[in-house]
C-alpha cells in the first residue's frame, strides 16, 4: 500500500491495487455486512439530473420540458 501512495502511474496504481485486493482475499475472508444505497424518483418531466456515485443528485442542468 506504500507504493500505492506514492505511484504516478494511473495504470500501475490500478494493478497494485488488484494485487493488494487478491492478497486481502485469499488471506481475510470477510462479507461487507452494510451497503450504501440511495433511491431516487424523477419526475419525467424533469431532464438534465445528473447522478455521482455516493453523492446526491446535482441538479445544476436540470430543465423542466
Amino acid at each position: 500500500m506504500k507504493e500505492v501512495r506514492v505511484e504516478q502511474n494511473a495504470d500501475k496504481r490500478f494493478k497494485l491495487l488488484h494485487q493488494a485486493e487478491a492478497i486481502l482475499m485469499e488471506d481475510l475472508p470477510f462479507m461487507p455486512y452494510y451497503f450504501l444505497s440511495s433511491n431516487y424518483l424523477p419526475s419525467p418531466e424533469i431532464e438534465g439530473i445528473v447522478y455521482y456515485n455516493h453523492k446526491s443528485p446535482v441538479f445544476k442542468w436540470a430543465k423542466k420540458n
